[in-house]
């Protein structure tokens, strides 16, 4: 019984990070990444092109700006716009 509580909780725990977390950006939305990702002075702003939930980083999230250049990273590197 105990093992299967912890998976419900796992389970919620996961659905609860998809929804708080996804449902800020999707594809298509206009989203800037920091420069911290980046190494450029300014925040880039660009195109969400992916969203993807990796088992090791969590929520990665790429981007493509208007010349072309694409950058993905951890959802922490980025803001919607």
């Amino acid at each position: 019984m105990y093992t299967e509580d912890m998976n419900k909780n796992n389970n919620l725990c996961s659905a609860y990070f998809l929804t708080t977390h996804v449902e800020i950006m999707e594809e298509g939305d206009v989203a800037k990444v920091s420069p911290k990702l980046t190494r450029e002075e300014d925040w880039i702003t660009g195109k969400v092109i992916d969203i993807e939930e990796n088992p090791f980083k969590g929520i990665v999230v790429a981007i493509q700006d208007k010349i072309g250049r694409i950058f993905w990273g951890e959802e922490k590197y980025f803001q919607p716009v």
